[in-house]
């Protein structure tokens, strides 16, 4: 008896980046399927327009055309891709403990408030602002700190809130 293992490519592997993480989540799964022997359709996100010109660009330098090819374009179901966490549950008893945690450590990262900061990051687009806004604007809970949105500038402060 002579067992072999055979990797077979599986043909083309469609990528679908999304907008918060478009390069590593463009070019890990890359690598991988060129790896797998496989060819590639690339689809950087329509939201993060700068990531899909450099990828627009250098894609088609670097690799053999037959092997990959990108493509733009807007889907916007294809842009949903949730890597940090939005709410933490946990015991009513310890929700003040919590909270009150939170804003000491808010006070400490934004000293002079996180508007002004350099190191905090806007919303990709207005409309994600605005939706934002939206939720907010409804909610059935308390806001205990945050809450400040400015859809000019995509802005969405750091937001606590809770009793939802």
């Amino acid at each position: 008896m002579n067992p072999q293992v055979k990797a077979e490519p599986k043909g083309v592997v469609l990528i679908i980046a999304p907008y918060n993480v478009p390069l590593f989540l463009s070019l890990s799964p890359l690598v991988g399927a060129i790896a797998g022997g496989n060819t590639v359709v690339l689809k950087p996100s329509d939201q993060s327009l700068a990531s899909a010109a450099l990828l627009t660009e250098l894609v088609p330098k670097y690799f053999d055309p037959d092997v990959v090819q990108v493509i733009n374009g807007g889907v916007p179901e294809t842009t949903a891709a949730c890597i940090v966490p939005e709410y933490v549950l946990l015991p009513r008893d310890f929700q003040e403990t919590f909270v009150a945690a939170v804003q000491e450590m808010y006070k400490s990262f934004y000293p002079e408030g996180p508007k002004n900061s350099d190191s905090f990051a806007r919303m990709v687009n207005e409309v994600h602002a605005a939706h934002i806004k939206k939720l907010l604007d409804k909610t059935k809970g308390t806001i205990v700190f945050g809450g400040n949105v400015d859809v000019a500038e995509r802005y969405v402060g750091p937001t606590l809130v809770k009793d939802v």
